[in-house]
């Protein structure tokens, strides 16, 4: 009944197996009148959306995951592209080739 009430197990120190709550302390009664109780309805929600941020964030993960693969995919990409000699010459190619017979061309004569 106490998780009701918002109360928490120490998990360790000399205190450990104790409940706690922040509005329930010695010499401090008005803290009290803050305290509610929860209904199953208010901890079933709870669990909700606490399981909902979980999705999202294991989806955000994901996204992030699925993001950084595809940049991986697109740079190894790139990089094949860069390196692989072009199965046909580029207009650059072409006008270097030219260029090249011109002069050769020239000095013949």
């Amino acid at each position: 009944r106490l998780k009701r009430w918002s109360f928490v197990r120490v998990p360790s120190g000399p205190e450990l197996g104790a409940y706690y709550n922040k509005k329930f302390v010695r010499d401090q009664p008005e803290l009290v009148q803050d305290m509610r109780y929860e209904t199953c309805r208010n901890i079933g929600e709870r669990q909700r959306k606490k399981k909902q941020s979980e999705i999202l964030k294991r989806q955000a993960e994901n996204e992030k995951v699925a993001e950084t693969k595809a940049q991986e995919s697109l740079l190894k990409r790139d990089h094949a592209l860069l390196n692989k000699h072009p199965s046909r010459p580029t207009n650059q190619d072409k006008c270097k080739k030219r260029q090249l017979q011109y002069i050769a061309s020239a000095n013949i004569k």
